[in-house]
Parts: C-alpha cells; structure tokens; sequence
C-alpha cells in the first residue's frame, strides 16, 4: 500500500476499463480510484472492509456515492449509517446495487438505487468452520464470476454464499479448491437445481 495512492487508473491505461474494484488498502488511494472512476465514467464496485473505520462521514458521502456495486458485511454497514447520517433505506439510494452479508444469516442484495427488487439470499451450509479470513472476498468472487457470465442477481448471490463456505472450512483465503462440477452439485443440495450454473464452464 507504500505508494498505492501515486498510480492512477489512466497512467495504468485503464481509462476504458469496464468495471473497478477498489478493495480495502490505503485510504488515499481508495478515494482516489473512486474520484476517478467518476471522472472516467467506469463503473466501480467498493469494498471497504476494515478501512470504513478510517474514513469520514464526510468522505463516504462523497466518495462511496455513486459506486456501481458496494458491498460491506452488517458492521461495517452500521459503521456506514452512523458517519454519514443515513438510514439503510438511504444509503440503498447511494449506489446501483448494496450488497450486505449477515454471516450464518445469509446476505441481502438491494438493486436499482433501492427502487428495484430485494433478494433474500440464504447462507449455504458449512461442514466445519476452520477460518473466517477472506470469507468476504470469496463471496465478492463468487458473486462476480457469476454476473460475468449473465447470471441474474439473486443467483449471484447464492454463488458468492457458498464460494465463501469453502474460505471458511480451510484455513488461509485462498489454499482451498475446487472443480465446476463439484461447486454444481453443492449448490444444487444447498439451494435447488440450477441449469443456468452450466454457463459457469464457459
């Protein structure tokens, strides 16, 4: 994170990138990838994790406005209202699509600046709990790898469920594996048959 906030997006050529995600790093550059993206026009999901501690009322309000995707777990989401000011209605208002994960209890999906549909997605269920690091990324993965290939969002939802069960049952976020077919099956025992998740092969 040393110099994170020297680097800019269009000194990268990334001016005409389709989508940025700004994880939790330095602080600086954080606010300043998503300046940029406002200025770019490129669409950014946030995911500030750890790092809403260090941020202002003011510059959430600021800078988290406006992002494509935000995706925080309930605290962090608490943390969110308290600086700023907003009700959770309000901050569904602040960006295209609010994801907040309940941990055992699952996750919500608000769309549309709040004004579209609310998906409920169910947690899926664990075999053991070994570590919860990179829980949060797993599901941020999950969740995109199946909106990259067209998935509709509440099955996006229930691929990043069950991408962060795996981070959960080994230890370290990213030493666990698995094959396509192998995640078909679990997600069908957890949550219902799924043709669509035939397209995840592509």
């Amino acid at each position: 994170m040393l110099h994170a906030s020297e680097y800019t997006l269009a000194g990268q050529g990334l001016q005409n990138a389709k989508l940025v995600l700004i994880g939790a790093g330095d602080p600086v550059a954080m606010l300043n990838q998503a300046a940029e993206c406002k200025t770019l026009g490129i669409p950014f999901a946030l995911d500030p994790s750890w790092q809403v501690a260090r941020f202002s009322g003011e510059e959430m309000s600021t800078h988290f406005q406006g992002a494509t995707y935000l995706f925080c777990n309930d605290y962090e989401s608490a943390i969110i209202q308290s600086k700023t000011g907003w009700s959770l209605e309000e901050l569904q208002t602040k960006v295209a699509i609010l994801v907040v994960t309940h941990s055992e209890r699952g996750s919500m999906i608000y769309t549309d600046y709040g004004r579209g549909p609310v998906y409920e997605i169910p947690s899926a269920k664990l075999e053991q709990v070994i570590n919860p690091t990179g829980a949060g990324d797993a599901y941020r993965g999950g969740f995109f790898a199946a909106h990259r290939v067209g998935l509709p969002l509440d099955i996006c939802g229930r691929v990043g469920a069950l991408s962060a069960v795996y981070s959960l049952e080994h230890a370290g976020p990213i030493d666990h594996h698995f094959t396509v077919a192998e995640f078909r099956a679990r997600y069908e025992t957890n949550f219902g048959p799924e043709a669509r998740l035939a397209w995840l092969n592509n």
